[in-house]
């Protein structure tokens, strides 16, 4: 039997073992080491109504999305931007940028493995039906080459209300 307490040593990129996508979230006790979270909403299809004024339809925005991270081996504080695509635009072969969120700074506790976060978008620009991906980058991560790998992505579905 080990007596002897481990040590813990950060990563420099920290991972991520959970990218959770729901409504809402809330936070169940006060920000410390093993705060609770209530996630409310987790799905991956969403419906909207595709109508917003006379003879108009899409774009539409959601009122707010809330993605759950759960973060291993940060080290520091670090700055994260989150962009959302939409991966079924009219016309298109390649994902269009809808919005970018960030950047949200994100503080690793001196001593902790483990972080977990709730990154909260509001008003998230709908074109259209279809599928959307949710990317979250790391800002402080150097960008060698024509671009940056996401650390997490995250897909969910959009379908006009009439459809669901």
């Amino acid at each position: 039997m080990m007596t002897e307490e481990m040590e813990y040593e950060p990563a420099e990129i920290p991972a991520i073992h959970h990218w959770i996508l729901c409504q809402s979230a809330v936070v169940e006790s006060p920000a410390k080491p093993m705060t609770q979270y209530s996630l409310f909403g987790v799905g991956f299809r969403f419906a909207v109504e595709s109508q917003v004024g006379p003879g108009t339809t899409f774009p539409k925005p959601l009122d707010s999305l809330c993605i759950f991270a759960r973060f291993y081996g940060g080290l520091g504080t670090r700055a994260f931007e989150i962009q959302v695509a939409w991966l079924d635009g009219i016309g298109s072969f390649e994902e269009t940028i809808v919005e970018v969120y960030g950047p949200f700074t994100v503080h690793f506790r001196e001593h902790e493995s483990v972080r977990d976060y709730v990154f909260t978008l509001r008003n998230v620009p709908i074109l259209g039906p279809g599928r959307y991906a949710i990317l979250l980058y790391d800002l402080d991560i150097p960008i060698f080459g024509t671009a940056a790998e996401p650390l997490a992505v995250e897909y969910f579905e959009v379908a006009d209300e009439s459809e669901v």
